[in-house]
């Protein structure tokens, strides 16, 4: 009998043992999920190991050729304060059994961390001093890995004599490791991910500017010619010209918009616009590219519908929606409603052309979308980004109905009076 309750003792004990190590492999998983900044991250994991897994723990993360310490804690709050020291210190610089350690890539148990240990592991005796005051009485030392290569060193050890390590605590600590590797090489590629997003957004800019830069004195020099050419053919050919300009124009201020809006600099300059008169405008402007199409543009805005909107933004809004329907529309009219209600002036713009899959419907507003093959479209897949962007900046919102093969139809919903963001990226309150 003593010895059935002696073995269920035991056995609930090891069970006890097991729901630990599992709930600290899920906390330290939660813990490396829970940011990108991995730094952060380890620090938070590092404090879950001690004093689970150990007294102390150090993470060395490999830099280029060398090694940087970025945690090193201790759970004696006494002792702590030579694991800031022992942190600043840093890794040992070309140190071969650390390199060593790093090729083999094979985790180190010393279950008796001895004193002749602590002397062979000090580079000074400032070093050696510190870590005969940590206590070291046994070390695990792991690598860090990812992607079939090390990334970094995980050292824990325990101050405690009557805590010697064991393999099973080596394979918990594997396990962690494991886990940690993981975490720091997604966090690497976040960064390196966010950092190209930066270098692109930054080269969109400039190569945006310098490509606006031929295109004035282009545009002005075709509008002279149109004014001067008496010649038929030759005014048709230079009105072709023209709306190229207008186009590559447009394609332009489209890139140069992906960085302003990326890096939070979409401002809105907010002034009292007639949508209806914008609408009329833009229709103008867009009525040679309907022809080519051979698409009739239908406007119904003869009411004024006059609101407090960025006019150069609104126009962009306006003269993207009109290509986008003009383009998908398929030589079919397309018709132009503005109209107001309840203080919420609405733009309807809707062709009968190929229509919008449902499954496509969602994703048409995102950057570099579009429901079709580009080969046969073309454009950057960036206008109805573009407008959303602007709309939501407005206050307002936009949503698309459409049918397979029925056409599509966009309406935008801009306040009449709205807080917008004013040239100084404030906030313009509701007059």
């Amino acid at each position: 009998m003593r010895g059935r309750l002696r073995s269920g003792k035991k056995r609930r004990i090891g069970s006890a043992a097991r729901e630990a190590r599992f709930k600290f492999l899920a906390d330290a998983t939660t813990a490396l999920v829970s940011s990108l900044d991995f730094e952060t991250t380890l620090e938070a994991v590092a404090k879950l190991a001690v004093p689970m897994l150990a007294d102390g723990c150090v993470i060395d993360l490999v830099d280029g050729d060398d090694l940087r310490r970025v945690v090193c804690v201790h759970r004696d709050p006494e002792l702590q304060a030579y694991s800031v020291e022992l942190k600043a210190l840093g890794p040992p610089a070309n140190d071969a059994p650390v390199r060593h350690f790093i090729a083999a890539n094979t985790p180190t148990l010393i279950p008796k961390f001895t004193d002749a240990h602590v002397v062979a592991a000090a580079r000074d005796a400032r070093h050696l001093a510190i870590l005969r005051a940590l206590h070291m009485e046994s070390t695990m030392i792991l690598p860090l890995r990812a992607r079939g290569r090390t990334i970094g060193i995980l050292w824990l050890y325990s101050s405690d004599a009557e805590r010697l390590y064991g393999e099973r605590d080596l394979a918990l600590a594997e396990d962690l490791g494991g886990r940690i590797g993981l975490a720091i090489d997604n966090a690497r590629l976040f960064q390196e991910a966010q950092e190209a997003v930066r270098i692109r957004d930054e080269f969109l800019a400039i190569a945006s500017h310098e490509l606006r830069t031929p295109l004035t004195p282009l545009k002005l020099q075709l509008g002279r010619l149109l004014r001067q050419t008496t010649d038929a053919s030759t005014h048709e050919k230079l009105v072709l010209a023209d709306g190229q300009v207008d186009r590559l124009t447009r394609l332009i201020t489209q890139l140069l918009d992906v960085s302003r809006i990326a890096s939070g600099r979409l401002v809105l300059d907010p002034e009292p616009v007639d949508l209806a008169e914008v609408v009329r405008r833009e229709a103008e402007h867009a009525s040679m590219e309907a022809r080519k199409k051979g698409s009739e543009l239908r406007i119904h805005a003869n009411a004024p519908v006059v609101g407090v909107w960025d006019a150069a933004r609104l126009e962009q809004v306006v003269a993207n929606l009109l290509s986008n329907a003009i383009k998908y529309g398929d030589g079919k009219p397309v018709d132009v409603d503005v109209s107001t209600r309840e203080g919420v002036a609405y733009l309807d713009v809707r062709d009968h052309g190929i229509g919008i899959p449902t499954e496509h419907q969602t994703r048409i507003f995102e950057r570099y979308e579009r429901a079709v093959s580009a080969r046969h479209f073309g454009g950057f897949g960036l206008g109805l980004w573009i407008v959303r962007q602007i709309v939501e900046a407005s206050s307002g919102s936009i949503r698309v109905e459409s049918v397979d093969g029925e056409g599509s139809r966009f309406i935008v919903g801009l306040p009449l009076v709205a807080g917008l963001r004013g040239k100084s990226g404030g906030i313009v309150e509701d007059a």
